[in-house]
């Protein structure tokens, strides 16, 4: 698995999803206190961007 920075962790706010794209993939990143989790950016049941809320 290879890293890709995509904003500062100063910039994501704790528990708020933000979306990215990363070599056209959406992503969507979750900050939890000094974790950051990266997921898919689409639901699976419902085929929306999980950083839209």
């Amino acid at each position: 698995m290879t890293a890709v920075r995509v904003c500062s962790l100063t910039d994501l706010k704790d528990d708020v999803p933000a979306g990215f794209e990363v070599d056209t993939v959406p992503v969507v990143l979750v900050r939890q206190g000094e974790q950051v989790y990266a997921l898919a950016d689409v639901c699976s049941h419902a085929e929306i961007a999980l950083s839209e809320g």
